[in-house]
């Protein structure tokens, strides 16, 4: 099953909404820990180019299946809230809250 990392950062756009980014044809996909100066990483590979983010701008990620609710939120921009499960499909939605953006079930930060 193809996944799709879908990463939140802790940034807001001019519309204030928060900031989100999502990453197909992931190849490679490390969380790496620096801890001489107490920093984590994530370190990944799409669509052949690789990356890497300081987790400190993240406000949290996922690595969910492409075909994802998550996924087509992230794609399209949404800023509903709801929740998703470990898969990144929706059990909770309330599109009528468009203001406070997203929610998310209290799941550690795992690839």
């Amino acid at each position: 099953m193809e996944k799709a990392l879908c990463i939140m950062m802790e940034d807001y756009d001019e519309d204030d909404v928060q900031v989100k980014y999502v990453y197909e044809r992931i190849t490679s996909l490390k969380l790496v820990e620096d801890m001489i100066e107490e920093e984590q990483y994530i370190h990944f590979t799409s669509d052949g180019k690789e990356y890497e983010m300081n987790t400190f701008d993240i406000d949290w990620f996922r690595f969910v299946p492409v075909a994802s609710d998550m996924v087509t939120y992230f794609k399209n921009n949404e800023s509903y809230t709801c929740a998703w499960d470990a898969q990144g499909e929706i059990i909770k939605n309330d599109r009528k809250d468009r203001k406070y953006g997203y929610n998310y079930l209290p799941i550690k930060r795992e690839l």
